[in-house]
């Protein structure tokens, strides 16, 4: 029994419990009705103690007690007295409590304003009117930008859009509460959670999905799957009540009255008695909040009246004019938007890890998907939500420092830039007033520009030096000195440049760009000097060569050169990151020239070669980006290519071939010892297949990751190497499958219904038949569980091929782009205008990926045979004792389906556990086949152990529908066309039971007139309901004498009686199925048509039987 079967089952005990002793001795000696009161909500404790004492029952106390009770911990009686359970269920990995337990005893529960206990529920019509009045406040103090040092700005939270100030005094706990219940107002709305406590609609085992560690017994909303993770998480997040979900509607004594003033007293616009007696009613629920519970249980009329009175204020407030004629506007939307986007923001701020300060937690994107819902009642618009996203990311940014939070700001206001609304919404954004404090003075901006303003301020305060002597963190102050410098150049004869044999300046240069680019040769030349020190003293430490180790500091030096400076030099001397780059570039390259002279082409020239390519490919990166496809230059004859390719490919073809070689070895070794167990409840497929996918994936990643220039034929090798270990592993799960014919029951002997004269009579034996050895053996490797993950692991196959191939592509297109950027480079140096040749390569590079289509089919080949055989394997194997040779044995009413609809249904549910979703409906759909061709073996080879009325047909329908059931599983299984299709037969062939045994004879008759004169023109496997074999079958089983007495005389069939059909796991095949018929057939008003077409029958029939 499921755990809402039996809570549903101990409530009703529970119920039956108390009436009973409220009847016998809670009335104080009256008698007393309980038809009108909720034994569910009635305090046990109390009615215990009632009738102990003899005193009346009260139906309010005891309502009252019971609420009172789920205020506090269960408290349990033992020797120690500290023991006591939870209402929540902690974590295991969760500290233990550092309180003491709450005690229990007369004293009245402590005020608190933003908890919420079990309270009764609300009618539903104040929820809808809650929906427009409901929001979330978040209230900061207006700081003063201009007095903070830039000093604290990392301590100090200086950040304020300057929203009007709240006119009443709302906690941070009850802001927070009131959001969390805005975000279930709008869940509602949209249909996301339901307040009831509907019981869902229960779903077969195969179907039903595992129970979330977060359900309990405690009523809770029922919200869409998805969204319960979501919402719960939301609910920790924003450090909300987790009673507060458990409530079923959101009641007006759960929130706060000074959220309710702050909606609806804001603004005087109405008039003021209505106003007045709206204050007097707040006051009111101001005064009973203490006792909330009291006054909901004990007064509903007060309650009712306060509703009403709010709803009449409420609905006056909506209905007034609307300001911008928008869609959905609301008059809360324009009046008390500085109290709805403070709740937005508050609702924004939950994509924040609790734990991790300045982290999102990986569910953000939902939770903002959800916090979305809140739009309509809030008033946000897209434009809104980009700027107040970019201002809660900004604010945490500032406070933790996480630039990843700066990111997502800088995209959150790139897509506020991009966005553009109608005249109407911009002019209804632009309409939120805020008072800014900026530069020492107040100003009044709208609430877009406040945002933008506040965080342009903050980042200018955080901008600083780069370091002492210029990085990306100051170069401004880089900037500034390099125009003094520049301003301090004259054209004296003083002014003595110092020329550099290395790069000479262009000429006819000024005297500024002389200057600039004596600086650019000078520091670089000088950064090389450190690199090659730096280089030579690593070697030893690191055993790497001074050349890999050099080439990895030049390209830190060449990126420094073109983030930091360059684009500060760039503005006074346009060839500056070019001059830089080629001087660095020719530099590594005199170093490389004399290593790649006395090159051996080992493994310590390889890691050179590749540390070589990387530092050309960024250096003609960097040089594209700037200069595009302008190749021509006067330091154009200073670049030299490195030409690292002719020296690298025969190493690549090498490493391929012995990589190739590892991998057919490893998927040789896994497929062996591979048992067919799935990797765990979440990865269903086998082990093996991960293994070999990881070594594939590892061989990609290494050779994508060599940093040599790679060319098509080591692209060929390398898709090769993927396809032989594949169809070396594909082969072995083929030749592991065998014949689904091997598992169906020997053909049975035909016979006519008749009981025996003689009981004591020696009946025939059916002997049974087993299987071979060899294929016995293989049965054991093919059970439905692993079969399951065969299937598993074929799926698994061609998904992974498919983000194999697809990755290899990208990773292809990123060589195109190496290769494009070499022969960009050699274009610098020759002068020569740039090539296209390259587009021919995609092609022949697409031509390459066919290899794998060899290894898709071969792999959804395997996938149809273990398809088709799971089915056979499942009921004409696994269930033949339970289904096969138990259905409708001796009698129908004995043997119904019901008895074995329990073994079915744990079937599918094992399937179900086991298939992947995609192949789940495939699975099933196969058994359901298996299961229909099983019921029409019952019906037509049964044996002489079935015997049919026309009578039983009405039970045999009734079994078929109870079996159809249970595969379409009221819309969550098979659909219901597919199990009507698959069913047809079978309907056609309990139609024909229902025949008159005279009107199956002469259709017998037909059938064998018409049969065809060639006897392999029907020689096919599937049955056709109205040929001569099955006709034939159903005049066998039929309880008829006129059917049995026409079997007798035509066919000379032995009594069903003369044999004892003892159920086993095989029939033999060596019993005569139609060789005495066939020897004793006699004209029965037969045509001469007919005596023709029924002698090619016989021996239709007996080339069946001999089979």
């Amino acid at each position: 029994m499921d755990a809402a079967s039996m809570l549903e089952l101990y409530r009703r005990d529970r119920r039956r419990l108390l009436s009973f002793l409220l009847s016998a001795g809670g009335g104080g000696g009256r008698a007393l009705d309980l038809s009108r009161v909720d034994l569910d909500a009635v305090s046990a404790d109390y009615a215990l103690e009632c009738v102990a004492s003899g005193a009346h029952f009260n139906a309010s106390e005891a309502t009252r007690r019971y609420f009172d009770e789920r205020r506090y911990p269960i408290m349990i009686g033992s020797s120690s007295g500290n023991s006591y359970f939870l209402l929540s269920r902690p974590m295991p990995s969760d500290s233990s409590p550092k309180e003491a337990a709450p005690s229990i005893g007369p004293q009245a529960p402590v005020q608190d304003n933003s908890s919420s206990t079990g309270q009764p529920t609300e009618p539903r019509d104040f929820f809808r009117d809650a929906l427009s009045t409901s929001g979330i406040g978040y209230d900061t103090e207006d700081d003063k930008l201009a007095d903070i040092s830039p000093q604290q700005v990392n301590k100090v939270d200086i950040l304020s859009l300057g929203l009007p100030r709240l006119t009443t005094e709302l906690s941070d706990d009850d802001i927070r509460e009131t959001a969390y219940e805005v975000l279930l107002a709008s869940l509602f709305v949209s249909g996301k959670v339901h307040f009831s406590e509907e019981k869902r609609e229960k779903k077969h085992k195969f179907l039903k999905g595992r129970r979330t560690k977060t359900e309990g017994s405690n009523p809770s909303p029922q919200v869409e799957d998805g969204y319960a993770h979501i919402l719960d998480l939301t609910r920790v997040q924003m450090e909300a009540r987790k009673d507060r979900q458990a409530l079923i509607i959101i009641s007006i004594c759960s929130m706060p009255a000074n959220v309710l003033e702050e909606l609806l007293l804001f603004s005087a616009s109405l008039e003021y008695d209505t106003s007045n007696t709206l204050r007097i009613v707040l006051s009111k629920l101001k005064s009973t909040e203490a006792s909330t519970f009291d006054w909901v249980v004990t007064v509903p009329e007060g309650r009712v009246e306060v509703l009403t009175i709010i709803e009449r204020y409420n609905t006056k407030l909506c209905s007034l004019t609307k300001k911008f004629d928008i869609k959905d506007e609301t008059y809360h939307w324009t009046h008390n938007y500085h109290f709805n986007f403070r709740l937005y923001e508050k609702l924004l701020c939950s994509v924040f890890d609790i734990l991790e300060d300045g982290q999102l937690v990986e569910e953000a994107d939902e939770i903002l998907e959800i916090t979305k819902l809140t739009w309509p009642i809030l008033g946000v618009t897209e434009k809104l939500h980009h700027i107040f996203y970019a201002w809660v990311l900004f604010q945490k940014f500032s406070q933790t420092g996480e630039i990843l939070l700066l990111k997502h700001a800088s995209l959150q206001i790139r897509e506020f830039r991009l966005y553009h609304d109608v005249k109407e919404i911009e002019l209804y954004t632009n309409s939120f007033i805020c008072s800014v404090d900026a530069y020492g003075g107040n100003k009044v901006l709208s609430l877009v520009d406040s945002v933008l303003l506040k965080i342009n301020v903050w980042c200018r305060r955080q901008l600083g030096n780069y370091h002492a002597h210029y990085s990306k963190n100051n170069y401004s102050i880089f900037e500034a000195t390099l125009n003094l410098v520049l301003l301090l150049v004259t054209n004296s004869s003083e002014d003595d440049f110092e020329e550099t044999m290395f790069i000479e300046s262009p000429v006819g240069s000024t005297p500024e760009l002389k200057l600039i680019h004596l600086l650019i040769v000078r520091s670089i030349h000088a950064a090389y000097k450190q690199a090659l020190i730096s280089s030579n003293g690593r070697s030893d430490s690191e055993f790497k060569h001074p050349l890999t180790i050099l080439a990895n500091e030049l390209k830190a030096v060449a990126e420094k050169e073109c983030t930091d400076f360059s684009p500060i030099l760039n503005k006074h001397y346009p060839e500056a990151q070019r001059v830089a780059l080629i001087f660095l570039h020719m530099l590594y390259g005199k170093q490389l020239e004399l290593f790649l002279e006395r090159t051996d082409n080992s493994e310590n020239s390889k890691e050179i070669l590749a540390a070589s390519n990387n530092f050309e490919l960024f250096i003609a990166q960097k040089l594209y980006s700037v200069y595009g496809e302008t190749v021509g230059s006067s330091f154009s004859n200073y670049l030299k290519p490195y030409m690292v390719g002719h020296f690298s490919s025969p190493l690549v073809l090498q490493w391929l071939h012995a990589q190739h070689e590892n991998v057919l070895e490893w998927t040789k070794r896994t497929i062996e010892i591979e048992d067919w167990t799935p990797l765990s409840a979440h990865e269903k497929q086998a082990r093996s297949v991960v293994e070999v996918f990881r070594i594939v994936e590892e061989t990609v990643d290494q050779f994508f990751n060599t940093s040599l220039p790679l060319e098509i034929v080591h692209l060929r090798s390398l898709l090769i190497g993927i396809t032989r270990s594949l169809e070396v592993y594909l082969l072995h799960m083929e030749n592991q499958q065998v014949p689904g014919s091997t598992l169906l029951p020997s053909a049975p002997v035909l016979t006519r219904y008749a009981e025996s004269m003689n009981p004591f009579a020696k009946r025939k034996l059916i002997e049974p038949t087993v299987p071979e050895e060899k294929v016995a053996m293989k049965l054991n490797n093919l059970a439905v569980p692993k079969l399951c993950v065969k299937l598993n692991t074929l799926q698994f196959i061609r998904d992974q091929l498919d983000a194999i191939e697809e990755g290899v592509k990208q990773s292809w297109v990123s060589v195109l782009s190496a290769v494009r950027l070499l022969d960009y480079l050699s274009c610098m140096a020759s002068g020569r205008a740039l090539s296209e040749s390259l587009t021919s390569s995609d092609e022949s590079v697409d031509e390459l990926f066919t290899i794998f289509d060899d290894v898709r089919m071969t792999a959804v080949k395997i996938t149809d045979v273990i398809l088709n055989f799971i089915g056979t394997r499942a009921v004409f194997w696994d269930m033949r004792d339970s289904f096969i040779f138990s259905l409708y044995r001796d009698s129908v009413e004995g043997a119904r389906m019901q008895i074995f609809i329990p073994t079915i249904d744990q079937v599918l549910d094992q399937v179900c556990d086991l298939i992947v979703d995609v192949l789940r409906d495939q699975v099933v759909l196969r058994i359901f086949q298996a299961c229909m061709d099983g019921l029409i073996w019952v019906l037509l080879d049964g044996g002489p152990s079935r015997a049919f009325f026309e009578t039983d047909v009405d039970l045999m329908q009734q079994d078929l529908a109870i079996l159809k059931d249970l595969f379409i599983a009221e819309g969550q299984g098979l659909p219901i066309d597919i199990v009507e299709k698959e069913a047809r037969q079978t309907h056609q062939i309990l139609d024909l039971y229902m025949l008159k045994a005279d009107a199956v004879i002469d259709m017998l008759i037909n059938a064998s007139d018409q049969m065809p004169h060639d006897p392999e023109a029907t020689n096919a496997r599937r049955r056709y309901v109205h040929d001569a074999n099955t006709l034939l079958r159903v005049l066998c089983h039929k309880k008829d004498k006129i059917a049995s007495t026409f079997l007798r005389i035509q066919y000379h069939l032995p009594r069903c009686s003369d044999y004892d059909d003892v159920p086993v796991k095989d029939v033999s095949s060596k019993v005569p199925i139609f060789s005495d018929m066939l020897k004793r057939g006699t004209s029965f008003n037969w045509s001469e048509t007919g005596q023709q077409s029924f002698r090619i029958m016989k021996k239709k029939l007996q080339e069946a039987t001999w089979q």
